[in-house]
């Protein structure tokens, strides 16, 4: 989203404080032709970074857009360490300098005209989203989160700014999955606490209000393509490019909210002929929803393949959602008692494409952006295991040897984990176990309750 009024800021240039001049001219060196050396690149985040922290005792609005922007440019680097001390500060300033209020409920803000009000909206929004994701996908940095409630959503303004409905949305279902991910950083007392939490519960109520609230023009028509590559190419009313991912974390967020009740179909005491109906009830719920889940994960993720836009691979980490996706489809095929597909249509060479397809998309974004994460290996032998037990016509008990290193060169987080909504959740794949937040206690807590690793 465009943060800043660009036109206003050029013409103002010389008079604007120093931080944000040197930031903005940094970005501007760092996409300069010639394209500058890394080192170049470095020394101009150095020179930019002294002045905003030489400023950093006056919170004022000025300074909320170096920290917003020397954070951006951090990760326009690759080095998005460097940046998060600026981000953790750009949230804090905010709250000091009330920029999580909308101007319009500040009386003392009244002199301001609407492009600067609209302006104080966006680096906020700006703020909000960013940090949202960095808490969605790590949990190795303390950040707060930004509240929604006393902010108006963007507003359009002809020649300034352009509009972006799916923000706040965006935002909002960012905001739940960090809420799932903060549930399951606690790991049950018992299988008891999993079939029956009433967090668990509070967190599906949420996430139906969170969807009534969604307006029905950003959820896309999961069920015809044709309609959805039509909606996302319209010239009429174009999308805007956070549409696709948020169709995407709204699926993901169904398979995070039923990943411990899918897994209970793993387990050995969980052979549904021994189960009573209530506790049969659950678990067919959650591996149905999953299912679904990927089914209309498919049908977009074939649009997005096709139209194969790099704008929009750009603007969204596509790689997180279909990761999750992925995991149940992999989870379905490769690890859950083959008995309960009597109780419920598993149509496994569905499940089978579908991964592929995710994975396709997730590692061609990643490559596109010369990123590279333990997601894309991940994905790779989840597709092995998947085919494997295809052919072989049952489940398969994880092996080093289908995995090759999953230690290499990726980007982990400050205590050595990877990024991801939830990763695999105490599982293996390929012999090796996904490097997060509370990954063995999950692992050990599987382990004595007899899951068919």
């Amino acid at each position: 989203m465009a943060a800043m009024n660009v036109n206003a800021f050029i013409l103002t240039f010389f008079t604007q404080p120093a931080p944000l001049r040197l930031v903005i001219g940094a970005i501007a060196a760092y996409y300069s032709s010639p394209i500058i050396s890394e080192s170049d690149a470095l020394w101009f985040f150095k020179r930019a970074r002294k002045a905003v922290i030489l400023a950093s005792d006056r919170p004022t609005f000025s300074s909320i857009q170096a920290y917003f922007w020397i954070h951006l440019y951090a990760g326009i680097m690759k080095k998005e360490e460097l940046g998060l001390p600026f981000l953790k500060m750009a949230i804090d300033f905010a709250v000091i300098s009330k920029v999580d209020v909308d101007p319009d409920f500040q009386p003392q803000l009244a002199h301001m005209n609407e492009i600067q009000k609209e302006e104080r909206r966006r680096i906020f929004w700006s703020v909000c989203f960013i940090s949202r994701v960095v808490l969605s996908v790590r949990s190795d940095y303390a950040l707060s989160m930004l509240q929604l409630d006393q902010m108006k959503p963007l507003q359009p303004i002809i020649g300034v700014f352009e509009g972006m409905r799916s923000c706040k949305p965006v935002c909002e279902v960012r905001g739940f999955i960090i809420a799932i991910k903060r549930h399951y950083d606690s790991v049950p007392s018992s299988i008891q606490k999993i079939l029956y939490c009433s967090n668990l519960q509070n967190l599906h109520i949420q996430f139906v209000i969170l969807l009534s609230n969604i307006p029905p023009s950003l959820v896309l028509p999961f069920d015809n393509q044709l309609e959805i590559m039509s909606i996302l190419l319209s010239n009429t009313e174009p999308v805007d490019i956070h549409v696709p991912s948020l169709n995407l974390d709204i699926l993901a967020c169904t398979t995070l909210l039923y990943r411990s009740q899918l897994y209970l179909s793993a387990l050995n005491k969980f052979h549904p002929s021994i189960l009573a109906p209530s506790t049969q009830d659950i678990v067919i719920t959650a591996i149905e929803q999953c299912i679904i889940a990927v089914k209309r994960a498919k049908s977009l993720v074939q649009v997005l393949y096709d139209m194969n836009d790099i704008n929009i691979s750009a603007h969204s980490r596509f790689w997180y959602p279909l990761f999750e996706l992925s995991i149940v489809s992999w989870f379905i095929v490769c690890r859950m008692d083959k008995a309960w597909s009597e109780f419920v249509p598993i149509e496994v060479s569905e499940l089978v494409a579908a991964s592929e397809l995710f994975a396709d998309l997730a590692i061609k974004s990643m490559n596109e952006l010369d990123i590279s994460l333990p997601i894309s290996t991940a994905l790779t032998i989840m597709m092995q295991e998947m085919k494997v037990s295809v052919d072989q016509g049952q489940n398969i008990r994880p092996s080093a040897s289908t995995g090759t290193a999953l230690s290499n060169k990726w980007e982990v987080g400050l205590d050595g984990s990877y990024f991801g909504y939830l990763g695999l959740m105490g599982l293996e794949v390929g012999g090796m176990a996904w490097k997060g937040k509370n990954e063995a206690e999950w692992k050990q807590f599987w382990k004595q309750n007899g899951i068919k690793q």
